[in-house]
């Protein structure tokens, strides 16, 4: 399966990446290589990762914990890819990731609304 990433998902990696390597020399670099690490298992096994029971209908959203960090890897799985929606610290409210989600398709036979 095809991983992309949010623009936001992919700041909120750089700024943890770079708080941790303050706190700790060294560790952003672990974080990152977990973090790829994580973004490959997502794409070959994107099923076997838990999923996020609250996650707005319409959505399958799963997540990656990167427990070591006190971090996780959020992403919605689509037809033929995985959209990672955010790099979470584990204290930051739950999904404020939402308004992340690509608008919801069409029922069939339903109109599409217009472009303005």
């Amino acid at each position: 399966m095809n991983v992309e990433t949010h623009a936001a998902a992919r700041r909120e990696l750089a700024v943890a990446a770079n708080r941790l390597t303050l706190a700790r020399p060294g560790y952003g670099a672990r974080f990152r290589e977990a973090t790829r690490k994580a973004l490959r298992d997502i794409g070959e096994t994107p099923h076997s990762f838990p999923p996020d029971e609250d996650a707005p209908d319409g959505f399958e959203v799963r997540y990656v914990p990167l427990s070591k960090y006190s971090y996780r890897i959020v992403f919605a799985v689509l037809e033929s890819t995985a959209l990672v929606l955010a790099v979470a610290h584990d204290g930051r409210e739950p999904r404020y990731w939402t308004e992340r989600l690509p608008a919801p398709a069409p029922e069939p036979g339903e109109a599409k609304a217009p472009v303005t």
